[in-house]
């Protein structure tokens, strides 16, 4: 009788162990990827990159959700890869592909608290993204000025101020409105 509560007890252990080591359906597709970048020519670049685009936007988002706050890991193969995926998707030819881009680095904004990650993934949104990624940051920047406005007002204001003259000045250059 011992043996058989042991058994069962044993059975429902390993089903437990077993259902909390669920992997992702990408972590693996993923992982093989990142093992082999930086790649060493053409043909394997080439090749990383149809296997990223593969991954769809919510592979995309999870592959860029991994990224870890500094100290925390070693993000350095994937900045490559996703850095080498924002070159491959920046080309003329790649509208459907840089549209996918963007939707998939702003879902993981949406779910990455870290605020280097979100640094990284904006500084990508810069380089490869259109009008949809302007979209996409119009709440973090709602964020960021809801934050710095009260200072505005402050004694020290005579610091911030140049400051926000010249970001100001920045946005207009570059920020094309349609």
């Amino acid at each position: 009788m011992k043996r058989k509560i042991l058994f069962v007890i044993l059975l429902l252990s390993c089903v437990t162990v077993s259902a909390q080591q669920k992997q992702s359906p990408y972590a693996v597709r993923i992982s093989r990827i990142l093992k082999r970048m930086p790649a060493q020519s053409q043909l394997q670049l080439d090749s990383c990159m149809q296997q990223i685009t593969a991954l769809g936007i919510n592979g995309l988002a999870e592959m860029a959700c991994m990224l870890r706050p500094p100290g925390k890991g070693d993000n350095t193969a994937l900045q490559y890869a996703l850095n080498g995926y924002a070159n491959y998707v920046a080309a003329a030819t790649r509208d459907s592909l840089r549209n996918k881009a963007v939707k998939a680095w702003g879902k993981a904004l949406r779910l990455t608290t870290d605020v280097s990650c979100k640094t990284f993934l904006i500084e990508q949104l810069q380089f490869f993204g259109d009008n949809a990624a302007v979209t996409l940051l119009k709440p973090i920047c709602y964020k960021l000025v809801s934050a710095i406005l009260p200072f505005v007002y402050c004694h020290r204001s005579k610091l911030l101020l140049p400051g926000l003259r010249w970001s100001w000045h920045w946005i207009k250059q570059r920020v094309v409105v349609k």
